[in-house]
């Protein structure tokens, strides 16, 4: 949503993006390190249980902020707050904790949070 609105306003096709919150924050992994991570659990020859993620919490504005920046967007004149859009009972905290997958299987995220935005960003271009 944040990706395709920016877009749509850098294209003059919208004005304004409108989300429930921008402090949320949240565990981003990429779909490719977490296979990977998979993988390693199914080959350990472990019945082990692994939690899979960066370990690290980002926020939906630290999103708006690459994505705005991409698209030389100013925040202030293009993002409209609607707490009205927020789910009941939503954790505003969600991120994992992978210290056993990292000691035992020697396996972390290799693509950071801005390389993740970004490869979503050219994925819409």
């Amino acid at each position: 949503k944040i990706i395709n609105t920016a877009k749509a306003i850098n294209e003059n096709k919208k004005g304004s993006l409108t989300i429930g919150s921008t402090s949320y924050k949240r565990d981003w992994s990429f779909a490719g390190d977490v296979s990977k991570a998979i993988y390693k659990i199914t080959n350990h020859g472990n019945d082990g249980f692994y939690v899979i993620g960066s370990g690290k919490e980002k926020s939906i504005e630290d999103i708006i902020l690459i994505v705005f920046d991409y698209f030389n967007l100013n925040k202030e004149e293009h993002l409209i707050i609607d707490e009205s859009l927020l789910r009941k009972n939503d954790s505003s905290y969600i991120v994992s904790n992978p210290i056993k997958i990292k000691s035992e299987l020697n396996w972390e995220t290799e693509l950071s949070f801005e390389g993740l935005v970004l490869r979503c960003i050219e994925s819409k271009i």
